[in-house]
């Protein structure tokens, strides 16, 4: 198995006990599934475009970083992960984008995904990012 979404996907779902997913019938799967696949499709080569300089073109196929970052806050909401009080599969991928982007020296210059970041490498087993 590879990518890093599928591995998410299939860890959450092979162990229920650990409640990264929801439910495959339940009601927040569909923007659970969105997000995890948002992560790698859209959010990941946004943030590469902007680390390196790069214009983001309509027709390579993802939005801009700032159109991203704008998608990011909105998911996130008022709650401390993007599904409130509830930790899942869709964080890790989400807060992974974010914790590489700091380990390279760079931060999204928003507070409330800056607060989320810090949140999740607050958590018990978060990366730790100097």
């Amino acid at each position: 198995m590879f990518e890093n979404a599928a591995i998410c996907l299939y860890v959450a779902d092979k162990y229920p006990q650990a409640k990264l997913a929801p439910k495959v019938d339940a009601p927040e799967r569909g923007r659970y599934l969105s997000l995890l696949v948002y992560s790698t499709s859209q959010l990941e080569p946004s943030m590469a475009d902007h680390m390196t300089g790069t214009k983001t073109l309509p027709q390579r196929g993802w939005t801009s970083y700032s159109e991203a970052l704008d998608a990011m806050e909105r998911e996130l909401g008022d709650g401390p992960y993007l599904f409130g009080d509830w930790f899942t599969a869709a964080d890790v991928m989400i807060g992974s984008m974010f914790s590489y982007q700091r380990m390279l020296g760079g931060k999204t210059g928003r507070p409330k995904l800056e607060a989320y970041v810090d949140r999740l490498a607050a958590r018990p087993k978060g990366l730790k990012v100097g």
